[in-house]
């Protein structure tokens, strides 16, 4: 599988130590140097962008992807990214939730 995580978070990491193995993993995140140390030690590709925007998730083969994981710590980020994987047609979306606020919200856009 064609797997896309946004966010190189404790979940993120974990989540690429898991998959990378198996399957074709890439990873988006905006910090450099969480991306400079992801990137050396493991097989994922990296992407050093906003994870929310059009640029990062095209670069990252979107369109391509069979699971799109949200990690970011912020739940209204976790939500743009989800929305704009659920407008690319990806089928499987999943996200974080940090606040149980926002449950409806990510219900809402599927």
């Amino acid at each position: 599988m064609y797997i896309v995580i946004a966010g190189i978070t404790t979940l993120g990491r974990k989540l690429v130590e898991q998959l990378e193995d198996d399957h074709d993993v890439v990873v988006i995140d905006e910090d450099q140097d969480k991306c400079e140390r992801l990137y050396s030690s493991s097989g994922a590709t990296v992407i050093n962008k906003a994870p929310s925007t059009l640029t990062a998730l095209e670069d990252a083969g979107i369109t391509e992807a069979d699971v799109l994981i949200s990690a970011l710590k912020e739940d209204n980020e976790n939500m743009v990214v989800c929305s704009l994987a659920k407008k690319y047609g990806v089928p499987k979306v999943i996200s974080r939730v940090e606040d149980d606020e926002y449950l409806g919200a990510f219900e809402i856009i599927g």
